[in-house]
């Protein structure tokens, strides 16, 4: 099996002779997200690549890869992705058949859980920590314990109900029943059972031990997102999502108590933000029982946009920088982009002194008529004509290491009221996360195939073998 390996900047939890003996046995390529770099050098190996904005590389151990014919790939601080996400989209495109993170878990639980988020968007992605690939057996030892339960508690049923005639549309209990000659050989088989899910579940433990190592994580505002949640999904209880991760029911409540120090599983934590349609980086990280109305209205806005973005449910438009820029007024100097408008100003100069400009711009809250765009934007038709656009900016005039000179803006555009920012980057609010997550997700979106409903119904029709024109079809 031909696999990579690529080493973040977390924790190396693990002996040297646990991975050098690892890479014996399993050998592959090497690659290195920035600061993974000094995991690899303490090992003592060389990566084919390093990518990153290597700002976590001393220039000494650069030099020393460069001497080694390393390719050495360097990125803006300000880019739109971590250096873990882009050396694994490079890597993702290349004919592996497993890519293997060293360095991705441990450290802050945030991190951890952001790190582990990769998993949703490349296949073939496996996070290595100590003696065992840690999620990916967590993941396979919690299944498998959930599938234990559910057919144990069947079988339990039948033997408790032997011989009577059990109609259930849920389950097939005929099925069940062909298996077993006496009712013995049941009370055999269950208990084989639960002394295997037991076996499993003692495994989901040491699994989960591994991976509560150093972490920082605020399980309060968690826990309180969590209540807070519930109560906009009526349908759903605590004890239902204790049930659908495998957990005994009472779990949050003894995790609640003040005397208990212990963190949620991860399980329960994956469980949690997709029984209650909320993204996992949202549940830990906002708190949402502190927001205001307006706020939490953006909140709920944003994670759905998210959440019907991934599912693939919603027709982006793209406006590249060039697209934006060539924008011109009409006769009467009104703008033919919505947002854009004919503004005369003064612009700052490198050399100090301001110039008087009339240019049609976006005028954005940020930084006002001097405003330029930094990258790709994107535009969403919602009802009635309205828009919501994601800008991606930059202040026209400003110093190379001026981290402020960039930010997003979610605008959107009313036909009859105009324009009206709802949230930008640099605004102290609680949400501003979400949108630099949603710009994220809707960019990584856009790489792939857009077909709209026209273009649909035409390719269903001829899948169909259908060549004909409807009735009411007007070629104009």
């Amino acid at each position: 099996m031909k696999r990579a390996y690529v080493f973040f900047n977390g924790e190396l939890i693990g002996s040297k002779d646990y991975y050098k003996e690892l890479f014996k046995k399993h050998p592959g390529d090497f690659y290195c997200a920035d600061g993974g770099a000094r995991h690899m050098e303490e090992l003592g190996i060389y990566p084919l690549e390093i990518w990153g904005d290597l700002d976590s590389v001393p220039e000494e151990l650069l030099e020393k890869y460069r001497s080694k014919d390393v390719v050495i790939k360097k990125f803006s601080r300000d880019k739109d992705f971590t250096d873990g996400e882009l050396i694994l989209n490079h890597i993702s495109s290349l004919d592996y058949e497993k890519i293997v993170v060293i360095g991705g878990l441990g450290g802050r639980k945030d991190h951890e859980l952001s790190n582990i988020n990769l998993l949703f968007l490349f296949d073939k992605l496996y996070f290595l920590s100590e003696k065992e690939e840690v999620f990916d057996y967590y993941q396979v030892a919690s299944r498998k314990v959930g599938e234990l339960r559910v057919q144990s508690m069947r079988l339990r049923t039948l033997i408790n109900k032997w011989g009577e005639d059990l109609d259930d549309a849920r389950v097939d209990y005929s099925a069940i029943i062909s298996k077993y000659n006496t009712k013995d050989e049941a009370i055999s088989d269950y208990n084989k059972m639960r002394s295997e899910m037991e076996e499993w579940m003692k495994l989901c433990e040491k699994l989960d031990a591994i991976r509560k190592q150093n972490k920082n994580f605020n399980k309060s505002v968690c826990f309180s997102n969590i209540r807070e949640l519930l109560k906009d999904n009526q349908d759903v209880k605590i004890g239902k999502i204790e049930k659908e991760a495998g957990i005994r029911l009472g779990y949050m409540s003894r995790l609640e108590k003040g005397d208990n120090s212990a963190d949620p599983s991860m399980e329960f934590i994956v469980t949690a933000a997709k029984m209650l349609n909320v993204s996992i980086d949202a549940l830990i990280s906002v708190d949402i029982g502190g927001l205001t109305t307006t706020e939490k209205f953006l909140f709920n806005f944003f994670e759905k946009l998210k959440t019907d973005t991934i599912a693939d449910k919603l027709t982006w438009n793209v406006e590249t920088e060039f697209d934006l820029e060539r924008y011109e007024t009409d006769y009467n100097g009104n703008s033919m982009h919505p947002l854009f408008s004919l503004e005369t100003f003064y612009r700052e100069s490198e050399c100090g002194y301001p110039d008087q400009v009339t240019e049609n711009v976006y005028v954005s809250k940020t930084f006002g008529p001097n405003t330029g765009i930094h990258g790709d934007c994107f535009n969403l038709r919602l009802k009635n004509g309205t828009f919501l656009y994601l800008m991606d900016l930059v202040k026209d005039v400003h110093r190379t290491s001026d981290k402020t000179a960039f930010v997003k803006e979610a605008v959107m555009y009313v036909p009859s009221s105009g324009i009206q920012v709802i949230a930008t980057t640099h605004d102290d609010y609680p949400i501003v996360e979400l949108l630099e997550d949603l710009y994220s997700v809707v960019k990584e979106y856009m790489k792939h195939p857009q077909v709209n409903n026209d273009v649909m119904s035409a390719i269903n029709a001829f899948m169909k073998d259908d060549f004909e024109d409807d009735p009411d079809y007007l070629p104009f």
